[in-house]
This record gives structure tokens, C-alpha cells and sequence, in this order.
């Protein structure tokens, strides 16, 4: 009886203790967890720790969330934990500096109120039913950030849109933005060509950053770029001087960030504007770049040359034509030619361009010139043999020695190793591969769309026409003054060239660069209410401008965070098995059909080949025939019964991979537990007895 009770009660023990180490686990280990995941995607990136750990005064994260209402939706509330998961690992990394708090708004309820109030948005998912799902951040000194809804198809960027809240609520102060431009971005209040008042308005995408940032004027004569300048923003650097220049040059080799706006024609420049002589702007020189300083990096935006492409064409209107037709130099961009990696660009959906330009490395532009050169060699020496063949004595032997020397010559040029890149360029915004790079001429004195359709011959070429730098592994960025500071002008006093210079990099680069700076104007993105004055967006251009700002003006730890690998691991086994069965029944499938037409056109020329064919006797067939014909439509029948046997077989591999599958699962497991199981309960039973044995034998 007592050993009937004790074992009772060593079972209710056992049951009390099993639960009550989960709970205990469930509150005091929540946070511990093993990343066995390929690309360790629920692990924070180096950058995230050390944003959550630089933390001096304390955050509040409130994540709005709609627990009840969210029940029914199954896909929200996985995101929702997994919103959860990353929120506790900021917490935790910050030593208890950043406290979380979930809310459940309630509808009418004040939480919702707040929840409004604070700008987080509800999205209806039945009449009057609001999911909540944002998050607020306050800081000490009341500044606050927010995320208006958690999208669950932007899981990638989760990590960086948090990491991002955090680093704003930990360093509130605006950061600074220096403003270099040619153009009148910021409007003009009076007219340069008629002097009178001017009613241009600043770009909308200059208002935006006004908003965010402090935006600060860099005159374009600056030999020096403020030491407090967190991002040198440069748009349309045409003919700047040596001076200029150099303090471009030295604000990057220091660590300086640069976000560059440059054009091969740039629509919206007023070069050569004359009401008198309209060719004058058409003649005019209306491109811009770094010149020598895209030089020393060994980045070049194609001199003269616009990135045009078939697929993104903007379809316009013709005066005097009703018929739209795709304009090549201007491109409507969609998700195809987006980088979907990186934040700035990750979650835009469409981009409108005109004329952008084409950003190649020179490294490149080396290997695909080498081989028409070395044709041009070739048929420079074809053509000269005719003329080898006209000439005589001394004449044709000093041409011979010409010759010679020449190939002399060109052999140690030819035996060069090809320098070391140590600029990598990373597209954000490029072609597809329907792209051809078009003549800038032929777009600035009066475009032809319908000319530009009929000549153009793709290239087979993704085209860069926004690109991230950064340095390849073990390089360092040199100056393009490497003598220092350029003389200064005549009547000012000489300088030591060399005071202050730094001639290379010292860490990683931070420089974007965007060969269009039309894409920015107005007329391509917004349309302006002339009325109220209010802007609605047609396109993302304006995000695109303020995600590399706000992206750039971060520290080097949250420009180190980036979308993450893909969470939704498909099936690839199993796609890959639909993808053969599919690529096999396709090609049975073509060969079956084209058997049967051959035969069915074999039955119609044995119709049409009767000797006695007329018209009354048509349909009367010959014995021969008749065999050859029942011959015929028997293949017909077959070919047809193997076609829909081949459409039978077409999931044979995929339904044996989930029988297997469903075997391990359902059956093999199972068998596998119990078999250890009884391993485990044998090796007790042998053990007791020998303890028992023992015990008798003492």
C-alpha cells in the first residue's frame, strides 16, 4: 500500500514539478533562445546592439496592439510575436534603459484615443473593426518617434525601422544637412533674366527635408565644408572650381557623408534660356559631375550618354497625336529596377525619371572597350595591306619597320595588370536588361519618341542609374589632390597646400551617388494644388530623396543595419521537383501535339491525293486508304492517351516526397520515440535487477 501511494505521489510530483519548471522558464528565460536559422535572422546585427547599448537615458516603446481583434488572423499574429521578439532584444540590450509596453486599444476605449492621438493608424479589416499595430517611443526630453502600422510584408526591414526609432529618440537633435546646389531648389524671389520679382517656389522635396532636418546653404565657391555637417548633399555640380572641389575631396577622405545628385542633361537647368534664340538652350551644356574627383575613385557617369529602357518607356503624347508612345529617355521605374535589399529603397514601389544618366566604373568600361579596339587594330592592318601592296623598295621597308615598332610599343601596354578596384558600386535604382544607352543629343534638340522606338537595339545590360559606394575589403580612398590644397586665386595670400590635408580614407565610405537630378523637380513626382497649395504624390521620389538623408545622417552602426534574409522559407526541394515535372511534361507534352498534327495532316493529303477525288465522291475512301487512315487515327488515339498519362504522372516526384514526408512524420518518429523509450525502460529494468541480485547476494 505505501509503495502504491508513493507512487502516486511521486507521479503528482513529477506532473506539479514539469509545470512548474515551464513557467518558471517561460518568465525568467523568455528572453534566451538558440538562432539555428542559415542567415541568423532573429539574432540583432552588431549595428542594433550597439545603438540599444549607447543608450544614456531611458526610452518607452508603447506598441499599440490588437490582441483580440487580431485572433482570426493568423498571419498578424505570428508578426505580431515576432514585433514582440525584437522589441525585448532591444530592451535587453540596453540594460533595462529602453522599458516596452504593450496596449491593447480597445474600441472607444481611451487607449484607442491615444493610439489616434500619437499617430498610429488603424487598418479595418471588417466594418467598423481596427486592427492597431504601431509602435510610439518617447524620450526624457518629450521628443517622440513613430511607426504608423507593422506591414508584415516589410519583415525584412523590421530590424532597421526599429533600430532607426532608437538611435532618433537617443540623439534628438536635428542633424545638420549642407545644401550645394546650382539650381534654384530653394526658390528664387527674383527672376535673373528679367530682374522682376519671382513667384519660383523651393522644390517640394526641399520642404520635405526642411521638416526633418536643418537644412543648411553651402555656396557652391565653398572651399570648405563646415566640420558640423552630418550630410553634404550636392545637387547639379556643374563647373565647380579646383577649390570647390577640394573641399568635396577632403570632406570624404575625413569620414564625411555625401549624398551627389549629378546629370548628363538635366532638364531643369535655365542654361542658355533665351526667348529670342530658342536653339540657344537646346546647344547649351547642360550636364554636371565631380570631374576629377570621380576620377581619382575611378567612377565615371558616361559622358553624354542617357540610360534609356524599353520596359520602364513613360508613355507620353505627342502634340497633335492622340496615340501615346513610350518615351525611352524617361522612365517610369517599378519594384523590377528597386534594390529590394536596401532601406532607403526596400519598400518604394515606383520611380519616375527623365533623362538619367548611366554611373559605370572605369574598371569596366575598360573590359568592354578592349575587345572593339583590338578589332579596330585588326582591321586598320586589313586595310592597310592594299596599300603595302602599292609600294616598293626603301618605301615598303620603312613601313614594315613603322610597323614593327608600333607592336613593339604596344606590348607592354597590352601585358599591364588591370589595377585593383577599391571602389564597389552597389545599384539601388538601374534597368532592366531591354536598356540601350541613348545619344544625349538626340534628346536635347527636340526628342523624336517614335525615332528613338525605331532605332533603338537593346543591350542586354543592367544600366546603374543610382548606386551606393563603398570600398572593397583592404582598400583605402586616395585624394584627388595628392600635391593637397589647389593655389588659391590670384590676389589672395599662398597657403602651406598640405595643412589639414588628409591624402586617404581611414575607415569605410559613406557616398551615394544619383545620375539624375530632374527626377527631384516637381512636374515628375507631385502634382500642386494651385488653389490650396496642397501636394499629392504620383510617385516616390520624393521618399527615395528623404530615405538616403535620413539614412546617410545616421550613425555608422544604423547605416550597418540592413534588410534582412528572406523569413519565408518556401519548399525549394518541392519547387524544384513541380519545376522539372513541369519542364518534362511541357516538352512531352509539345512533342505529343506536333505528332498529332503531322498525322492529321497526313489524313487530309491522303483526302486530297485521290485519284477519283470529285466533288460527289469526296467522302468515298478507298480500301488502301481506309487502312492508312484507321492507321493514323489509332496514333492519334495513343499519342492522346500518353499525353493525359503524362499529365497523370506530372506530381508523381512531388506525391512520393510527401509520402516519405508524412511517413518520417506520422510513422517513423513514432517509432523512433517508442523504440528509444523502450530502450530506456530495458536498461532500468536491467539495472534494477542487478540491483536486486546484488542486494539478495549481500
Amino acid at each position: 500500500m505505501n509503495t502504491k501511494v508513493i507512487g502516486i505521489g511521486g507521479l503528482i510530483l513529477l506532473v506539479a514539478l514539469f509545470f512548474g519548471i515551464n513557467i518558471l522558464a517561460g518568465r525568467v528565460a523568455r528572453s534566451a533562445r538558440i538562432d539555428l536559422t542559415s542567415q541568423k535572422l532573429y539574432t540583432l546585427t552588431e549595428g542594433s546592439r550597439n545603438i540599444a547599448r549607447s543608450i544614456d537615458e531611458p526610452i518607452k516603446l508603447t506598441l499599440y496592439l490588437s490582441d483580440k481583434s487580431m485572433q482570426g488572423l493568423p498571419g498578424l499574429v505570428s508578426y505580431a510575436q515576432r514585433v514582440r521578439e525584437v522589441l525585448d532584444e532591444f530592451s535587453a540590450m540596453s540594460g533595462g534603459k529602453i522599458v516596452v509596453n504593450a496596449v491593447d486599444p480597445v474600441a472607444f476605449s481611451e487607449d484607442e484615443d491615444r493610439a489616434n492621438e500619437a499617430g498610429v493608424r488603424g487598418s479595418q479589416i471588417a466594418p467598423g473593426v481596427s486592427v492597431y499595430f504601431g509602435l510610439v517611443g518617447t524620450n526624457a526630453t518629450d521628443g517622440k518617434e513613430v511607426i504608423p502600422f507593422f506591414d508584415p510584408t516589410a519583415e525584412r526591414f523590421l530590424e532597421y525601422e526599429v533600430a532607426r526609432l532608437v538611435y532618433s529618440l537617443a540623439n534628438p537633435k536635428k542633424k545638420v544637412v549642407g545644401l550645394m546646389s546650382t539650381l534654384p531648389v530653394e526658390g528664387l524671389p527674383f527672376d535673373p533674366l528679367t530682374g522682376q520679382p519671382s513667384r519660383q517656389q523651393p522644390w517640394q522635396v526641399i520642404k520635405e527635408l526642411k521638416t526633418l532636418f536643418e537644412v543648411r546653404n553651402v555656396p557652391t565657391t565653398a572651399t570648405e565644408i563646415p566640420a558640423d555637417v552630418d550630410l553634404l548633399m550636392v545637387i547639379h555640380p556643374k563647373q565647380l572650381g579646383d577649390a570647390t572641389l577640394y573641399a568635396i575631396d577632403q570632406h570624404v577622405m575625413k569620414g564625411g557623408k555625401l549624398l551627389v545628385f549629378v546629370d548628363p542633361m538635366c532638364e531643369a537647368d535655365p542654361s542658355g534660356a533665351d526667348p529670342r534664340n530658342p536653339m540657344a538652350a537646346m546647344m547649351a551644356d547642360r550636364s554636371s559631375s565631380l570631374g576629377k574627383v570621380f576620377d581619382s575613385w575611378g567612377l565615371e557617369l558616361v559622358p553624354g550618354k542617357i540610360a534609356g529602357d524599353r520596359v520602364f518607356a513613360t508613355q507620353v503624347t505627342m502634340r497633335g497625336q492622340g496615340q501615346a508612345i513610350p518615351f525611352l529617355a524617361w522612365q517610369s521605374v517599378t519594384k523590377d529596377g528597386i534594390d529590394r535589399t536596401d532601406p532607403t529603397t526596400g519598400q518604394l514601389t515606383s520611380l519616375n525619371l527623365g533623362t538619367p544618366g548611366i554611373l559605370r566604373l572605369k574598371s569596366e568600361e575598360k573590359k568592354e572597350e578592349a575587345k572593339p579596339e583590338e578589332k579596330k587594330d585588326e582591321t586598320r592592318k586589313d586595310e592597310a595591306k592594299p596599300e603595302e601592296a602599292k609600294k616598293e623598295g626603301d618605301a615598303k621597308a620603312d613601313e614594315k619597320k613603322t610597323e614593327e615598332n608600333k607592336a613593339a610599343e604596344a606590348k607592354p601596354t597590352e601585358s599591364k595588370p588591370a589595377p585593383k578596384p577599391v571602389i564597389v558600386l552597389s545599384p539601388l535604382v538601374h534597368t532592366t536588361k531591354q536598356s540601350q544607352e541613348i545619344d544625349a543629343m538626340q534628346v536635347a534638340a527636340m526628342p523624336d519618341p517614335k525615332r528613338l522606338l525605331n532605332d533603338f537595339k537593346p543591350s542586354g545590360q543592367e544600366l546603374a542609374m543610382a548606386a551606393r559606394l563603398s570600398l572593397a575589403p583592404g582598400t583605402a580612398l586616395h585624394s584627388a589632390f595628392p600635391a593637397g590644397k589647389p593655389a588659391p586665386a590670384e590676389g589672395q595670400a599662398p597657403a602651406d597646400p598640405k595643412a589639414g590635408h588628409v591624402d586617404e580614407t581611414k575607415g569605410p565610405i559613406n557616398v551615394v551617388v544619383v545620375a539624375d537630378v530632374d527626377f527631384m523637380n516637381d512636374r515628375f513626382w507631385v502634382q500642386i494644388d494651385q488653389i490650396f497649395g496642397m501636394a499629392r504624390k504620383i510617385a516616390d521620389n520624393g521618399d527615395f530623396v528623404v530615405n538616403l538623408v535620413d539614412n546617410l545622417c545616421g550613425s555608422a552602426d544604423l547605416l550597418s543595419v540592413r534588410a534582412r534574409g528572406e523569413f519565408a522559407r518556401p519548399f525549394t526541394l518541392v519547387e524544384d521537383l513541380q519545376r522539372k515535372a513541369d519542364d518534362k511534361f511541357r516538352a512531352r507534352e509539345q512533342e505529343l501535339q506536333q505528332q498529332i498534327q503531322l498525322t492529321q495532316d497526313r489524313i487530309s493529303e491522303l483526302q486530297r491525293k485521290r485519284p477519283d477525288a470529285k466533288e460527289e465522291s469526296a467522302m468515298i475512301l478507298s480500301p488502301e486508304q481506309k487502312v492508312e487512315i484507321d492507321k493514323l487515327e489509332k496514333q492519334v488515339f495513343d499519342a492522346r492517351k500518353e499525353l493525359r498519362q503524362v499529365q497523370l504522372n506530372l506530381r508523381s516526384d512531388i506525391d512520393t516526397l510527401e509520402a516519405k514526408l508524412k511517413f518520417i512524420n506520422i510513422g517513423a518518429m513514432p517509432v523512433v520515440v517508442a523504440l528509444a523509450a523502450l530502450a530506456i525502460g530495458g536498461f532500468r529494468a536491467a539495472r534494477r535487477s542487478s540491483q536486486k541480485k546484488t542486494g539478495s547476494a549481500a
